[in-house]
């Protein structure tokens, strides 16, 4: 029905409706694969130049497509003038989002944490908070303790249930980390990436390591779940892996 819309809706392109309206619609284009990102990046940007700071789910949209620190000036930009809209604790999410695309990843952690602390229901809060906590600033038993109280909340989600699984392996609980993965779609290579990271951790390395072979062909058939390209997940599985194999000192003798 939202793909109808993009068809039928009549409203001003000028007004902040439109612009959050055809920036969902934009998304929703390339979660399908009926566009690409790059195809996105460019609608979301016309429509964040009509918003004008005044919708932060616009502002959401722009971070999460664009194309890396190339477009932190532009984040920016849209930050300072959504600063003349919103109150500072509504903006936690696109703070967050600027800092992470500024490599700072302290400071986006800490925004991305106190975002999950102000909005404890929403589950992209406290995925993203648990992910940068535990995967950009190695802080593993904090995002376990916090990911394990979170699941009270979000015992279905699979984001947070791999986020957690994350933390808890990584911070030494890998038994743990084994309950929780066995509840992962085994179809998402995220997911299969953690499952094998949690085998790594428990000692199991070459079952460790033939789970993140599968995560790596499965996200070069299919990409994830959340829309993400293959040749965008790949990568980002291959150097998760050789961090958690230094992380968890699995020497390359033992990699074979």
């Amino acid at each position: 029905r939202l793909l109808e819309a993009d068809k039928s809706f009549r409203v001003s392109k000028t007004s902040k409706s439109s612009a959050l309206l055809r920036t969902n619609i934009a998304v929703l284009k390339a979660r399908l694969n009926r566009s690409t990102r790059e195809e996105a990046f460019v609608e979301i940007s016309r429509c964040a130049r009509l918003a004008a700071g005044r919708s932060l789910g616009v502002i959401e949209a722009f971070c999460d497509f664009a194309p890396g620190v190339s477009a932190a000036a532009d984040v920016e930009r849209l930050v300072n003038q959504a600063a003349e809209w919103h109150d500072p604790s509504d903006m936690l999410s696109v703070r967050a989002r600027h800092a992470y695309l500024m490599t700072d990843f302290d400071q986006a952690s800490r925004l991305a944490i106190e975002w999950a602390r102000v909005e404890p229901l929403n589950w992209l809060a406290v995925t993203h908070s648990l992910f940068m906590e535990s995967v950009w600033c190695r802080r593993y038993s904090a995002a376990a303790e916090r990911g394990l109280a979170s699941l009270v909340r979000f015992k279905s989600n699979q984001d947070v249930i791999n986020n957690v699984a994350y933390a808890l392996a990584m911070a030494g609980r890998s038994t743990e980390a084994l309950e929780l993965v066995r509840q992962l779609s085994e179809d998402d290579p995220v997911h299969v990436a953690t499952f094998g990271l949690a085998l790594l951790a428990s000692g199991e390395v070459q079952q460790g390591l033939r789970m993140y072979r599968s995560a790596f062909e499965i996200a070069g058939l299919n990409g994830d779940s959340s829309g993400g390209k293959p040749e965008t997940i790949r990568p980002l599985i291959a150097l998760n892996l050789r961090i958690v194999l230094k992380e968890l000192q699995i020497g390359e003798d033992l990699v074979g």
